[in-house]
């Protein structure tokens, strides 16, 4: 665990090699970089209202407090009381991303966000 106390569990898996343009150039093998989440976990003020974040934006259904992305991923909802100030440095996460099939999908999305009201800070196609 980190200074936070928050534990990472690294799991191997077997995988085809990253394609070239995926791979994060510096001194890390491309063979064993970090390719993915198989789980993680929000801590939140407000379980209910960021699933149905999840259900209303994405069509995400919840089984209790955990949504299953595929057979190799999810990801779960804790509702925290907590009011401890969290360090962000190195090995924090401000953000969490998604990928879409393409650029059409990823403007369905925008403009669904647009239509349901959410806040949207940056829109952005890094085009992989």
């Amino acid at each position: 665990s980190d200074p936070d106390d928050t534990h990472i569990i690294l799991t191997e898996v077997p995988e085809n090699p990253l394609k070239e343009t995926l791979v994060v150039s510096n001194d890390i093998p491309a063979a064993v970089q970090i390719i993915g989440l198989a789980s993680t976990e929000f801590h939140v003020p407000d379980s209910e209202k960021t699933l149905a974040f999840f259900e209303t934006f994405l069509g995400w259904q919840a089984v209790g407090n955990t949504i299953i992305l595929s057979e190799t991923e999810s990801f779960s909802v804790h509702q925290t009381t907590s009011d401890k100030t969290s360090r962000m440095g190195r090995g924090s996460m401000d953000h969490i991303a998604f990928s879409v099939a393409d650029d059409e999908a990823l403007q369905e999305l925008h403009t669904r966000a647009l239509a349901q009201g959410w806040e949207i800070e940056m829109y952005v196609s890094r085009g992989y």
